[in-house]
């Protein structure tokens, strides 16, 4: 049985799915006014550009460097937000103390 790891990392489908070309097909397909969903039938239809090694491989490899790095960025974002709270707080006890 194939699973979806067998042929595309999570973490690609993911930055995929929040590229353009993801969000141009979620806003095609979504239906409904007040709260917009997609449905089973309309997910299946998504096209997802999966890197090849040839035209008959699927580039795994370069799925999961794409994914690590995502991954390493996201990372280094969160430390740099928590760095710049640490700066904050460290501000506000300087103004207090005066």
């Amino acid at each position: 049985m194939v699973t979806i790891g067998d042929i595309c990392n999570p973490v690609y489908l993911a930055l995929f799915l929040n590229s353009r070309a993801g969000i141009m097909q979620n806003v095609q397909f979504a239906s409904g006014s007040a709260q917009r969903e997609l449905c089973p039938n309309d997910i299946i239809q998504f096209v997802v550009y999966l890197p090849n090694y040839n035209s008959s491989e699927i580039d795994l490899v370069r799925q999961d460097k794409l994914a690590k790095k995502v991954i390493a960025a996201n990372n280094e974002r969160l430390a740099a937000q928590a760095k710049i709270g640490q700066a904050k707080c460290l501000i506000e006890e300087a103004i207090l103390d005066k």
